[in-house]
């Protein structure tokens, strides 16, 4: 299970995100290795901002979200995404 640290939040354990997760509706940054988003060549690379609108409902794990450009994107692991802190907004 993968954790992160906002100062807003706290310490949190994301390995089974559901709507009330803590990345959902935040600024969160793309933390996938980049060796893995260039092989199976993600929109994305390791270090973008994106923002994540929530958890799909048929497929708990997995969020919808949006990237700077304005494409939506769905069927992402939501352990792949950290909240940004406050600094890096």
């Amino acid at each position: 299970m993968k954790k992160f640290y906002s100062e807003d939040i706290g310490s949190e354990d994301i390995g089974s995100a559901s709507y009330d997760s803590p990345i959902c509706g935040y600024l969160s940054k793309v933390i996938i290795p980049q060796e893995q988003c260039e092989k199976y060549n993600y929109p994305f690379n390791e270090g973008d901002t994106v923002f994540v609108f929530g958890d799909i409902n048929m497929m708990p794990g997995h969020c919808v979200l949006a990237t700077k450009d304005g494409k939506t994107y769905f069927g992402y692991h939501t352990i792949d995404f950290a909240p940004l802190t406050k600094d890096e907004i």
